[in-house]
């Protein structure tokens, strides 16, 4: 992960922990997004799961605080900025649910604050 300036200058980068890179195999994160209480919430391709990570005080590596179950199937996450708690998924269709008609569906959660 990066960090720019408003203007595309580097700022810091940090990796992803081994433990969550194992999680993605051969894919790579499909989405993330700054929740609203300041943790970065990453998504995998198919892991029904995201991931509450936040920046290491020291180093380069990316802290995993959570990980949440969450009815996704990748493609990547958003947080709604008017509702507070609430997010949204991909539920990606599979290639059986593609042949008989069927197609990509969204799902909304509702984090539960802690």
């Amino acid at each position: 992960m990066i960090k720019f300036t408003a203007d595309f200058r580097y700022v810091a980068s940090w990796v992803l922990p081994a433990a969550i890179l194992k999680k993605f195999e051969a894919m790579s994160n499909s989405g993330g997004s700054w929740g609203p209480d300041g943790f970065l919430y990453l998504s995998g391709h198919d892991p029904a799961e995201l991931y509450k990570m936040r920046l290491p005080k020291p180093g380069s590596v990316l802290e995993l605080v959570e990980t949440i179950p969450m009815n996704i199937r990748g493609q990547g996450i958003a947080w709604d900025r008017c509702d507070r708690g609430v997010i949204y998924g991909i539920i990606r269709a599979s290639a059986k649910e593609r042949v008989s008609g069927g197609g990509h569906r969204v799902t909304v959660f509702r984090m539960v604050e802690k």
